[in-house]
């Protein structure tokens, strides 16, 4: 992948070469020069901040460092149900004790497959973010429990089939 990033970086740096050498590149400049954003110096990245000389007296173009793009994400239709810390919902584990230990919360804890998602892991179901707190005997695969305070609430709640993200280990 770096070698790729490195060899993008060659090919774009020949193209502005090759774009400043050929004739009308002035009169092609002043008429781009228009449509381009300016970047203010602290947005431009500190291997950029110097030009295209600065990067030419570092000898190995290759060695310069691309910044990396943030975390990838797994994405995917689970069904969700919810729960409460109530004998008909957790049976004899009705204390709203997790199975990481913390005391259960509506609004952060759910209940997933620790083979599917770790516990711990910060997960994003449909856009709202909650913790894996906890795990279940009915949670398998693509299937999680959403926490609930009150158990008229998970009844309201219900079943729903939802979009979850997480990121990729």
């Amino acid at each position: 992948m770096k070698k790729m990033k490195q060899g993008l970086f060659s090919l774009m740096l020949a193209l502005f070469c090759l774009a400043l050498s050929a004739p009308g590149a002035a009169a092609a400049s002043r008429q781009t020069e228009k449509r381009i954003r300016r970047i203010p110096e602290p947005e431009i990245p500190a291997f950029f901040s110097g030009g295209v000389n600065s990067l030419a007296g570092q000898g190995n173009l290759s060695q310069v460092d691309i910044p990396e793009v943030g975390p990838t994400m797994h994405e995917e239709q689970f069904t969700a149900y919810a729960y409460c810390a109530c004998k008909k919902c957790c049976g004899k584990w009705a204390r709203g004790i997790t199975a990481s230990g913390t005391t259960a919360q509506q609004g952060r804890t759910i209940a997933v497959d620790p083979k599917v998602i770790p516990l711990g892991t910060h997960v994003f179901v449909n856009g709202q973010e909650y913790i894996a707190e906890d795990t279940g005997s009915g949670i398998n695969n693509r299937t999680i429990d959403i926490f609930f305070n009150s158990h008229q609430a998970a009844l309201q709640w219900g079943k729903r089939t939802v979009t979850v993200r997480w990121p990729a280990s």
